[in-house]
């Protein structure tokens, strides 16, 4: 089961999140930059992030077996998303600041933190990739995390490594296409296996 104590201390973080978010938009309003609007959103993502989770942990046939990846990730990406919404912030106050190179490092990080945890988890509805046949077939399941994990430690490594070299907002279209990729090779990969296995 769920502990009902971590998920009301991530709620009320989130919560607080949104208040200052609201808060500091409403302080800045008049401002002319658009980072103003972006922390709102990441507030409100991060809320609709922790619906979803908690919606689909109800669902979870083996909720015990992967509790401490469920936080895990949970926790995780808040840290990350409030660590993106602060950075935007920062770089209102200083505009000498590389937001987009910061932003890119800190998702590149999860995605390679991700990677390695997703070997590890256990068939579930909330994290991993969750192919319909994923979910249908323990074998398929074990098969598209273990290789869709190590491709995503890969492809983030990769992406760490150019976010270092590399500025300006254009690392962001090139994470998406980054994470697009991977997602539509996982998922080719896993269908060819599925066949060539009849399954």
């Amino acid at each position: 089961m769920l502990d009902k104590n971590k998920n009301r201390g991530i709620l009320f973080i989130i919560l607080a999140n949104i208040v200052f978010a609201v808060s500091y938009y409403i302080a800045n309003k008049n401002s002319s930059t658009s980072n103003l609007y972006a922390t709102l959103i990441i507030a409100v993502s991060i809320l609709i992030q922790y619906v979803i989770f908690r919606t689909y942990a109800g669902k979870a046939k083996d909720m015990a077996a992967i509790e401490k990846y469920y936080y895990k990730v949970l926790i995780s990406s808040t840290i990350v998303l409030m660590t993106i919404q602060f950075v935007l912030l920062y770089s209102y106050f200083n505009a000498k600041i590389d937001s987009y190179k910061i932003v890119s490092i800190i998702i590149s990080y999860m995605l390679i933190y991700i990677g390695n945890i997703m070997p590890q988890i256990k068939q579930n509805f909330i994290i991993g990739v969750r192919t319909k046949k994923a979910l249908s077939n323990e074998k398929v399941w074990r098969k598209a995390n273990t290789i869709g994990g190590i491709s995503l430690v890969i492809v983030g490594t990769i992406l760490f490594i150019i976010c270092l070299f590399m500025r300006g907002k254009y690392l962001i279209v090139l994470l998406l296409v980054g994470v697009v990729l991977w997602s539509i090779i996982n998922d080719f990969y896993i269908s060819v296996y599925c066949k060539k296995n009849k399954i």
